[in-house]
């Protein structure tokens, strides 16, 4: 069940609980946008689809860039360049 609070002025924060799954927090500047997350992340739960973004939203460019390269380019016909 999703959980909408006004945190301030110009401030909502969508809360997502489910059994089974880790508490979902998200704050928007409007009421819509946070409902509209809570219903997408509701809906990607009960499909069984959902995950957490927590891990992808801390994850830069140069730390993807430097996994590509351990994980995929040495597979790669001329790795060395």
């Amino acid at each position: 069940m999703a959980t909408i609070r006004e945190g301030g002025p110009y401030q909502w924060q969508a809360q997502v609980h489910r059994k089974g799954q880790s508490p979902q927090y998200k704050t928007f500047n409007n009421k819509a946008a946070a409902e509209k997350w809570a219903r997408q992340v509701e809906a990607e739960m009960d499909r069984g689809v959902f995950i957490p973004r927590k891990d992808a939203e801390k994850t830069t460019l140069s730390d993807a860039l430097d996994r590509y390269l351990r994980k995929v380019t040495i597979h790669k016909k001329n790795q060395r360049s």
